[in-house]
């Protein structure tokens, strides 16, 4: 991702790619909006929307983003991915969608 987003940008682009479809997001909107850069709960409900090959893909990208450097087994995955903040998360989600 070249972009720095807010993460009020996170959160509007990451509603949008998960299917929020109002034409146009107010201000009364935005704050109703998942908080995808802090709720990892949020984060777990956007996960779901990842389909086949993205989830590999999204991996990579929390792998990159961490700089975990190479994995030696599932358990280093799952590190990866338990320790990952909801801000990198969201961030690698957006990569992922949008590549």
């Amino acid at each position: 991702m070249t972009k720095e987003y807010s993460d009020e940008e996170l959160n509007v682009l990451l509603s949008k790619l998960c299917g929020w479809t109002p034409n146009k997001f107010s201000l009364h909107t935005i704050k109703c909006l998942p908080d995808y850069c802090s709720d990892l709960s949020a984060i777990r409900e956007a996960e779901k929307t990842l389909v086949g090959d993205q989830w590999a893909e999204y991996l990579d990208n929390l792998v990159y983003m961490q700089n975990f450097g190479i994995l030696k087994d599932d358990t280093d995955l799952a590190r990866v991915i338990k320790h990952a903040p909801a801000n990198v998360c969201a961030k690698a989600l957006i990569k992922t969608f949008t590549v």
